[in-house]
């Protein structure tokens, strides 16, 4: 491994492009999004990584990209359930 973070998105991308794509890979991208504030391409990333592997850690960090594009003023919790992609005025709509 490496502790150069373009090295280490590079090896990331690449193993999220395979095929079959690596689910972790593709978390480990939408990840290094949340860091960047590209909270739209996190969304993405993780979402493909969700269709691979439904697993707690990917649902935390779609939750986390949700808030952000869709702030809700007073949550301190994220739900039990996942949100859609519908969303209203006060953030994503539970399903």
């Amino acid at each position: 491994m490496t502790d150069d973070r373009e090295v280490s998105r590079k090896l990331f991308e690449r193993a999220a492009s395979a095929s079959p794509p690596v689910d972790f890979a593709l978390y480990a991208l939408a990840y290094d999004d949340l860091a960047a504030a590209r909270y739209e391409a996190a969304l993405v990333r993780i979402r493909r990584a969700l269709a691979l592997a439904d697993r707690a850690e990917f649902r935390q960090v779609e939750f986390t990209a949700l808030q952000a594009l869709h702030p809700v003023p007073g949550n301190v919790a994220a739900p039990a359930a996942r949100c859609s992609t519908t969303t209203t005025k006060a953030g994503c709509r539970l399903t």
